[in-house]
């Protein structure tokens, strides 16, 4: 009698495997756990690189202020009250590539299309204002003393030719003009796409830097204490005083036209009676805007609509742009306000 054929595996049990249903419930599990850590590695990744840009524009601003702040502190700094040290020039140049001493013209900024501002063009104007103040003699024959003269300049150019504005430092000795260029511009800070000054401004200044407007004085000075004023035509004369509200600061309420410039549209009081030359040596502080963005776009879907302060001008100007940029690029707008002690007495 032959034996019949056994049905059960070890154990007496009956190992037919997974079932279909079983298959699938697993292949779904394994999907929604595999979906939600891709989903967890792409958000923090998209958070990484944009905390990343983020960071090094930070960083940019903070050390091309410093290094600002530090030129004009130790440049303004006269003990003796020579009368040496002084702004001499904060007219608008051209950014572009060996076209750093061409200035376009009277006006102080052209603004490009609204066309190419909305392709993402990153140049917002086509000429940006120099900061460029005599600072403290160098010793050139070794004698211990300083001798020649030296004129430091700040200027937005485009160093590596990308259309992307950077900040560069000049140097100037002997004065200028006519002066010996030392070397081209040093780089200070990568993304610089907007850079403004404002300058407090006292025809009489009595060795104290004035934080608030003191109206004119009849018979005596004529203009009072000026904060803060601009060039807004380049020709090195103050003669707009864009604090429009009166609070010591610089903000979209200042703009009350609306129009994305601060002028005398917004205040026609905020023609100064008569300009003021930078030159003379009564500047007694300068406030300093940078505005930085990052060399590409975020991958986080965050648009920018904020408007950005920059000395007298609102960037993107309100009249082409009324909700901001509308792009995912970063952006941060600091200031600096440094304040000359030892500037000259009249």
């Amino acid at each position: 009698m032959s034996a019949k054929h056994s049905d059960y595996s070890f154990g007496g049990k009956r190992d037919d495997g997974f079932t279909l249903i079983e298959l699938m419930i697993t292949l779904v599990v394994g999907s929604i756990v595999a979906l939600a850590a891709f989903s967890t590695y792409s958000l923090q990744s998209k958070t990484f690189s944009t905390q990343r840009q983020v960071s090094k524009v930070q960083q940019d601003m903070r050390g091309a202020l410093y290094m600002m702040e530090s030129d004009l502190l130790n440049g303004f700094r006269d003990p003796n009250m020579s009368g040496r040290y002084t702004m001499t020039d904060i007219r608008p140049y051209d950014y572009r590539p060996g076209q750093l001493d061409t200035r376009l013209g009277p006006s102080a900024f052209a603004m490009p299309a609204a066309a190419a501002l909305a392709a993402g063009n990153n140049i917002y104007y086509q000429s940006y204002p120099v900061l460029e103040f005599s600072a403290l003699r160098q010793d050139t024959d070794g004698d211990g003393a300083g001798d020649t003269p030296v004129t430091i300049r700040y200027q937005i150019c485009d160093f590596n030719n990308d259309g992307r504005p950077d900040l560069g430092r000049r140097i100037v000795l002997g004065g200028t003009p006519p002066g010996v260029i030392v070397g081209p511009p040093a780089l200070v800070a990568e993304g610089v796409v907007a850079v403004g000054y404002a300058f407090a401004f006292n025809l009489n200044p009595n060795g104290k830097y004035e934080i608030t407007r003191t109206p004119p004085v009849a018979g005596g000075d004529p203009l009072g204490n000026i904060i803060w004023a601009v060039d807004s035509d380049g020709d090195n004369q103050l003669d707009t005083n864009i604090d429009v509200t009166g609070d010591g600061q610089i903000t979209l309420a200042d703009d009350i036209s609306g129009d994305g410039i601060i002028n005398v549209l917004d205040n026609a009081a905020a023609a100064l009676p008569a300009p003021v030359d930078i030159r003379n040596g009564n500047v007694v502080a300068v406030k300093i805007f940078l505005l930085l963005q990052s060399d590409r776009q975020s991958p986080e879907n965050v648009i920018d609509t904020n408007q950005y302060v920059v000395a007298d001008r609102i960037i993107p100007p309100p009249p082409l742009f009324p909700n901001g940029f509308q792009d995912r690029y970063k952006r941060r707008v600091k200031t600096v306000t440094v304040a000359f002690r030892n500037y000259r007495k009249s």
